[in-house]
């Protein structure tokens, strides 16, 4: 049953994230806060408890490592932090326009 509800929550998530990406007239602002609200809905999907962002439940993840560790701590067994999400969020989004035919100021997305 809850392997159940975590496939179908974690859909739900990637479909409302997919539908933000595929609309073309959408500002910087509000791609912005609708990726804190898909970033709300991840962090409670993985930890099926209430969490306020992926920053939290990283220092968890980073408490529950410390608490289990025998030797030095994999960084890349935790999360990532909410900037590189949304970061990442910002270049998918723009590489997304771009092979839809937008053309958007790629510093104005994540790019350098």
């Amino acid at each position: 049953m809850e392997r159940e509800n975590y496939k179908q929550c974690s859909c739900s998530t990637t479909v409302n994230t997919c539908k933000i990406f595929l609309r073309s007239l959408i500002t910087l602002n509000e791609l912005i806060l609708r990726l804190k609200e898909q970033e709300r809905g991840s962090s409670r999907i993985v930890q099926q408890r209430e969490e306020s962002s992926l920053n939290k439940m990283r220092y968890d993840c980073f408490n529950k490592l410390v608490g289990q560790a025998s030797s030095a701590i994999l960084f890349s067994k935790l999360p990532p932090t909410t900037e590189a999400t949304h970061q990442h969020y910002l270049r998918t989004f723009h590489q997304e326009q771009t092979w839809q035919g937008q053309c958007l100021n790629p510093s104005s997305w994540g790019w350098k």
